[in-house]
């Protein structure tokens, strides 16, 4: 346990840098008290990341307080995470590379993993764009889990259409739970995977209710893996336009699933 916060203060230190030297400001030189934050220009643009990764510390720390070991903890962040059972125990060896779509999809997956603090502290989307069947789906619960077997990052899977059904719910007179309450669930968690974007009719309460939760990612920072079977222009033009699209594509990786339906073969 141990082990797993020391490196991740090792990765913040490598993407970040050290804000502090000695006691003093590491960029204009003020002698600073303990976990005190300088205001300099330099050291502003950084404060915000360093209070970013400190609470995910501390996030660490009560996951950990609440389990008896790690695998505890991995166990709990995953029964909350709601992967489809479809995928359960599949790994990154499990996905099929015959093709170079196929190649290109997973490498680009992986690298999303391995720098996966970096995409933490900066929120850093990617967006999967194909076929049916071409293992978008597969992928993204593959990611999910790894990023919750590795570093603790609470995640959150939910398809699009399932969102909808949940936040529909809740004008049912019965419901104990309002449409702030579903939405902050989504809002919040460290990584957010939307499955299935594009399988939603575009409704002003749809493109309304999508436009809350990714506004509120975007602007604080905070990933979304997403996937759709449309192209981003079609995603613009028929769904979503490009207030919503932009913002999910922004400095993100974007991966084109161009390789056929895999579902069909024997």
């Amino acid at each position: 346990m141990d082990q797993l916060k020391k490196d991740f203060n090792n990765e913040i230190l490598r993407i970040i840098g050290n804000r502090t030297k000695d006691g003093y400001c590491a960029f204009c030189g003020e002698q600073l008290s303990e976990n005190e934050y300088c205001d300099c220009p330099q050291a502003e643009k950084l404060n915000k990341y360093f209070k970013k990764t400190s609470k995910f510390i501390a996030n660490i720390n009560d996951r950990l307080v609440l389990s008896t070991s790690l695998k505890d903890a991995r166990k709990a962040l995953k029964a909350t995470s709601n992967t489809p059972k479809l995928f359960d125990g599949v790994s990154f060896d499990d996905y099929k590379v015959e093709c170079d779509s196929e190649k290109n999809a997973k490498a680009t997956v992986l690298n999303y993993f391995d720098n996966a603090i970096q995409n933490y502290i900066y929120g850093k989307n990617l967006v999967l764009i194909g076929n049916s069947g071409t293992g978008k789906t597969m992928l993204q619960t593959i990611l999910c889990n790894s990023l919750i077997s590795r570093w603790l990052f609470s995640c959150k899977f939910i398809n699009a259409v399932d969102l909808k059904g949940e936040i529909t719910k809740c004008f049912n007179a019965k419901s104990d739970k309002t449409v702030d309450e579903i939405v902050n669930r989504y809002k919040k968690a460290d990584f957010l995977f939307l499955d299935d974007i594009d399988k939603l009719a575009p409704t002003e309460f749809v493109k309304e209710f999508i436009y809350s939760l990714v506004n509120y990612r975007i602007v604080n920072q905070l990933p979304i893996i997403t996937s759709a079977n449309h192209t981003l222009e079609e995603l613009d033009s028929k769904f979503y336009n490009e207030v919503i699209v932009s913002r999910l594509i922004n400095n993100s990786p974007v991966i084109v699933f161009s390789h056929q339906n895999r579902r069909f073969e024997q």
